[in-house]
């Protein structure tokens, strides 16, 4: 296991989970009545549905991608087991799963839009850097326990392709990763 591509997942996690309290704070978010977290927690939540999926891709839940998912995430007391079950359970290794953008990238797209009308001149967009942590996070999962199969590669295409489009269409701004280089 690459523990430096996983803590640099992890700090990226970090700063974007901070932007996602930030925005809360802001009131740059109205909580839909449905949605009972908060945007941290539907981040973290996401990307664990995200690695998951992409877990299961090659028919194995190993126990490397259980610690980067406890480690990125901050997830913990799962098992090998329950981590089966929720994938199951929550429909995730599904191509209903893969056709529907993250619900963060849509909330964000929305608190950018709420933003805007507010009149506030946006240097940079908070969705790209969220694709690029997506991609980082798929990236470690597919190769984490191995060899990429194939399965890992098309799910991993798949997905990306899903978010990438969710972007494009959605990003007001137009700005590269800026907001999170080094």
């Amino acid at each position: 296991m690459n523990y430096q591509d996983i803590a640099k997942a992890k700090e990226l996690f970090s700063k974007v989970a901070s932007l996602c309290d930030t925005i809360e704070e802001a009131g740059l978010w109205k909580k839909p009545l449905d949605i009972t977290i908060s945007l941290r927690d539907v981040l973290k939540t996401d990307i664990g549905s995200f690695i998951l999926y992409l877990s299961a891709s090659d028919g194995h839940l190993s126990n490397e991608e259980v610690q980067a998912f406890r480690i990125i995430t901050g997830f913990g007391g799962d098992d090998t087991d329950s981590l089966r079950q929720a994938i199951k359970k929550n429909n995730i290794y599904s191509m209903e799963f893969e056709s529907e953008p993250p619900l963060i990238l849509k909330l964000l797209s929305q608190a950018e839009r709420e933003a805007m009308w507010r009149g506030v001149d946006l240097d940079s967009s908070v969705l790209r850097p969220v694709a690029f942590l997506f991609k980082l996070v798929g990236r470690i999962i597919v190769s984490i326990d191995g060899g990429i199969t194939y399965s890992e590669k098309r799910d991993l295409n798949i997905i990306s392709g899903t978010i990438d489009a969710f972007v494009e269409e959605h990003d007001i701004v137009g700005n590269s990763y800026s907001l999170f280089d080094d």
